[in-house]
């Protein structure tokens, strides 16, 4: 009974009485043998039903391979089950095989979930879905969904992530399920933190909690926490997040990211004696004992933000080797808290080390990541990263390209209610100010005599269903999409952020009164505007790598789209349509 009725993860505690309860249920069910074919199908399911339930019950305990043997042992059962001979010969055995080897897979991959299962994590749930719906489980169909969308924000998918959001949160209430009911606020916290909305994001995740108080052991509240801090954090209302994180490091000890953060808290509140004597716990084993389960990235990611506040070079180089192999992925919280891209935390962590280009690198591809994910408070603190490293490195053209950096982003800081970059943005243009002062009294003949840098010209120009794009003395021609003609517009008006409904009437994708049509209108138009435009962005890299990769790093896209021309390129586009 017990393997039919858990499953998921516990919420972030080892309870010893359900783990002796599991042990000792798999210890009797071991020792029962039974030489009827059929019977000891069912019996074989239900060793492979405890194998996983335990493996689940230890996830937060330090007994990483004895979870992955348990785990093992189940899919050795549940595979031999589906392909043995009674599933062939009745139908209710093969709905058994299906349903054993479907919950072996889902739960099996969740209780060994970790860095390096990710990638292999999505074959799994395609299984997975596969046996749910030949069984019409749409329960665990839901959960696998659930995991399916952490795995693709972590894999940097977002337009997938997109959709399963979508799928699962009309399954979820057509289901009215409340365990996974509760994921639905939770899912538009992340999708409101994102797009710079942080009032709304703290509201949806207050909506999850109290959606989860009549549900018995779920995480919901552990991660509308992430949340909160997160969005705190943005804000720069640091004061109010100690007594938060404090009490999930207290609450929740094997879930180490928290105590993490404490000591990133301690130190951007000033406290760097607490915030170092908490590194030093957390380094004491050169971070070797922090577990590598589902939260390993987000531990590793506080900790670089940490290091580099405290400039402790000997940890910055240990935890950039330690995160170098998950540049291209996403630091994400059990599937609904976005905190960046790995990039920007290699960023941190090679300036620190002072690896100023490669640090410059880093962030660029972090921007770029950020800038795919519609995620704008990081593609925010990433130019501010950026700016921050060559305001300090202060070589021939630094200060221009920093201030350029800055006044980026200055606006969409200010609307977001970014208050701790807003602050940082004031202090970086004092610094920039000065040092374009210094270079002036030092070198006024030589400003005076600098060459001007010429521009470079392009042109995209259409003609009935052919698009023509030059640059370069290349010429590239593309057939007629939608992304193409809101790529137009925006290349004839830069600088401009131009409504994703307004790109869509004019592309032909929205009729007129949708412009003054609902929210979820507006929804559906950033959601298509943005699928259309990184399509076309993608043809255009497919043609000309480089050329694709300056718009994909100039493109803004969202509720609002612009295009921002790169201020370190000098590039003017005669658009025609």
């Amino acid at each position: 009974m017990l393997a039919c009725t858990l499953g998921g993860f516990s919420p972030g505690v080892v309870e010893a009485a359900l783990v002796g309860l599991l042990e000792e249920a798999l210890a009797r069910m071991d020792a029962v043998r039974c030489e009827q074919p059929a019977q000891r199908a069912y019996d074989d399911g239900l060793r492979c039903r405890l194998r996983v339930q335990l493996a689940l019950a230890l996830y937060w305990s330090p007994q990483r391979e004895r979870r992955e043997q348990l785990v093992d042992e189940a899919l050795t059962l549940a595979r031999a089950i589906y392909a043995g001979e009674p599933a062939q010969g009745s139908r209710d055995q093969r709905m058994h095989a299906n349903r054993t080897l479907a919950f072996a897979l889902a739960y099996g991959f969740a209780a060994v979930w970790g860095p390096d299962t990710v990638p292999r994590g999505l074959p799994i749930c395609v299984e997975a879905l596969e046996l749910c719906e030949a069984t019409g489980d749409a329960e665990l169909a839901l959960q696998v969904r659930l995991w399916r969308i952490g795995m693709l924000l972590e894999l940097d998918d977002p337009l997938r992530a997109e959709e399963e959001i979508e799928a699962f949160g009309a399954t979820a209430r057509r289901l009215r399920q409340p365990r996974m009911l509760v994921y639905d606020p939770l899912h538009r916290a992340l999708e409101a933190h994102l797009r710079g909305d942080l009032s709304e994001a703290e509201r949806c995740a207050a909506r999850a909690v109290a959606q989860s108080r009549d549900v018995r052991g779920s995480i919901g509240p552990i991660i509308a926490d992430a949340q909160t801090f997160l969005v705190r954090r943005t804000r720069g209302r640091h004061l109010d997040l100690e007594p938060l994180v404090r009490g999930a490091a207290d609450r929740l000890p094997a879930m180490r990211q928290w105590r993490c953060a404490l000591a990133l808290v301690l130190a951007e509140l000033g406290r760097e004696q607490d915030a170092r004597r908490e590194l030093e716990q957390l380094a004491a084993e050169s971070f070797e004992d922090l577990p590598r389960d589902a939260l390993w990235l987000v531990a590793l990611s506080q900790l670089a933000e940490l290091v580099a506040h405290l400039r402790d070079v000997a940890r910055a180089r240990r935890l950039y080797e330690l995160m170098a192999p998950y540049e291209g992925r996403n630091v994400v919280l059990l599937g609904a808290a976005y905190l960046g891209p790995v990039a920007r935390y290699l960023g941190l962590l090679a300036m620190t080390s002072g690896e100023d280009e490669r640090a410059l690198r880093h962030l660029e591809a972090a921007r770029a990541s950020a800038e795919r994910m519609g995620a704008r408070p990081t593609v925010v603190l990433t130019a501010l990263d950026a700016a921050e490293l060559l305001a300090s490195r202060g070589a021939a053209g630094d200060a221009q390209r920093g201030r350029a950096l800055v006044e980026r982003v200055a606006g969409d800081a200010l609307a977001q209610g970014m208050d701790g970059a807003v602050a940082r943005i004031v202090e970086l243009r004092g610094r920039f100010e000065q040092a374009a002062g210094a270079a002036v009294r030092a070198e006024p003949a030589a400003a005076c005599a600098a060459p001007r840098r010429r521009a470079q010209h392009a042109a995209l120009s259409r003609d009935r269903d052919v698009w023509m794009l030059d640059w370069r003395g290349r010429s590239i021609c593309l057939r007629d999409a939608k992304g193409l003609r809101h790529l137009a517009m925006l290349l004839a008006h830069p600088g401009t952020p131009i409504a994703a409904l307004a790109l869509a009437a004019a592309a032909g994708g929205a009729p007129e009164g949708d412009r003054r049509a609902s929210g979820a209108a507006a929804e559906r138009a950033r959601i298509n505007v943005t699928r259309a435009l990184r399509a076309a962005l993608k043809r255009i890299a497919e043609h000309d790598r480089e050329l694709g990769a300056l718009l994909q790093g100039s493109v803004r896209t969202g509720a609002l789209c612009s295009y921002e021309p790169d201020p370190g390129v000098s590039l003017e586009w005669d658009v025609r349509c």
